[in-house]
């Protein structure tokens, strides 16, 4: 037990992840830095490789972890010109620049810390010989759209080219990203889109061990034929400290809060058709960005929404006053999402959660007691879980302390960190 102990806190990991802070793009940099910070605490030797942007260092070290800034990519996932940049560019600089680290720094193992890096450390293994770990935090593997979604219903996601073509030219988004229509009925643009997911796919089989962040990625690598004993559920590190200030104030009209993007498979518009029949005192507040905000607005405008109001996107350190503000979390996504940020960071704020009954976000909110969980798309069955917490003050109280509880349990850093050194352990050995 002791030599395990002494050679843990000598480990050297390097984790491999496309973005880093200062250059965040959501809650999977988020939860890597804090993944990074806390095994860097633990004692293990912690390194990153991640991508070179102008003005940023080419190497750094901050919080204990040490920063190497030399792959390539685009600036982010908002623009076609920045997504085909990575495509083109991210692999094949993981692939070229890993050894060379490695060679370097001789690491007992490799992270790959988001889904991004999975192609370019798998082709990287030969050279390498040391072990490699998968973190699974998003659908993209499992599906070429990325949402594992054919219009209003669940799909398995591993379609061959011509369905995947079918697919995209009749609901025309790829990711969180609506495609234009030149680009939707383009076959070389399809082409690239779906070989991206293949590669993706082929990569898997050539990691030693995976770490979903959800039993529902959990169950997609199982449906890959990955073996289950290479396979353990890690859920994300959430920065919970300043949702748990959250001190409870007593509103005489109960908030209703939405965060997330403004996309029609978020559901922001199921949340809103469920509010036009509810009588109840109650305001509501979205916030976000997309290119569904203007037919957000129209709806609510056109059917007289005077307590609803659709809000821009907010700094993330901001968001622990929103909740301050607010009484219940609405999660209304119609797709299976990995993981389930805002959820866990409601409940840590002492707020009820009603989300959607699939995907990740299942295995954070218990329904009935850290709030409710809808059928996706269902309007009715929201509207009555929405007026069930309008009208009860004590239920709301009595579900926000359960989930705070939940939180403090289940997503606090050092539990989470122990798992992580065991897979380690477990892989090198």
């Amino acid at each position: 037990m002791n030599n395990g102990v002494i050679y843990l806190r000598a480990m050297k990991a390097l984790l491999v992840s496309e973005y880093w802070k200062p250059k965040v793009l959501g809650g999977g940099e988020i939860s890597a830095g804090l993944m990074a910070k806390s095994l860097a605490e633990s004692g293990v030797d912690v390194s990153v490789l991640t991508s070179y942007f102008k003005g940023s260092a080419r190497y750094e070290e901050a919080e204990g972890v040490k920063i190497y800034r030399r792959l390539s990519t685009g600036g982010g996932s908002g623009s076609i010109f920045s997504n085909l940049k990575r495509a083109i560019l991210f692999s094949d600089s993981v692939e070229r620049e890993l050894p060379k680290l490695d060679k370097e720094r001789d690491f007992d193992i490799i992270h790959a810390l988001n889904i991004t890096s999975l192609v370019g450390v798998s082709r990287a293994k030969d050279k390498l010989r040391k072990p490699i770990v998968a973190h699974v935090n998003s659908p993209t593997p499992f599906c070429p759209r990325g949402i594992l979604l054919k219009g209003d219903e669940e799909c398995g996601g591993d379609c061959d080219f011509s369905e995947f073509f079918s697919c995209l030219q009749k609901f025309g988004t790829v990711s969180k990203m609506r495609m234009p229509f030149y680009l939707r009925y383009n076959p070389f643009t399809s082409f690239l889109v779906y070989g991206n997911f293949k590669r993706k796919k082929e990569a898997l089989k050539k990691f030693d061990c995976f770490m979903p962040i959800s039993t529902f990625m959990k169950k997609m690598l199982l449906s890959y034929g990955i073996s289950e004993d290479k396979i353990a559920v890690i859920p994300n590190i959430v920065e919970t400290e300043s949702f748990f200030d959250v001190k409870a104030e007593k509103h005489p009209v109960p908030g209703i809060l939405y965060l997330g993007p403004y996309a029609e498979f978020k559901g922001p518009q199921i949340l809103l058709w469920a509010l036009k029949d509810i009588k109840s005192g109650y305001f509501c507040s979205l916030y976000g960005s997309g290119y569904f905000e203007e037919k957000l607005k129209n709806f609510v405008k056109d059917n007289g929404l005077a307590k609803v109001k659709i809000n821009p996107e907010v700094p993330h350190s901001k968001v622990p006053d929103l909740y301050r503000q607010h009484d219940i979390l609405v999660f209304p996504s119609l797709v299976s999402e990995a993981f389930g940020r805002v959820a866990i960071e409601a409940m840590a704020a002492g707020k009820p959660v009603v989300a959607s009954s699939i995907g990740g976000v299942t295995d954070i909110v218990e329904d009935a007691k850290t709030g409710f969980l809808v059928k996706p798309g269902d309007i009715e069955g929201l509207r009555k879980a929405l007026e069930r917490l309008i009208s009860d003050e004590k239920l709301r109280e009595n579900m926000g302390r359960e989930g705070r509880k939940s939180v403090e349990e289940r997503y606090n850093a050092d539990a989470i960190t122990k798992k992580i050194l065991k897979i380690y352990a477990e892989a090198v050995r």
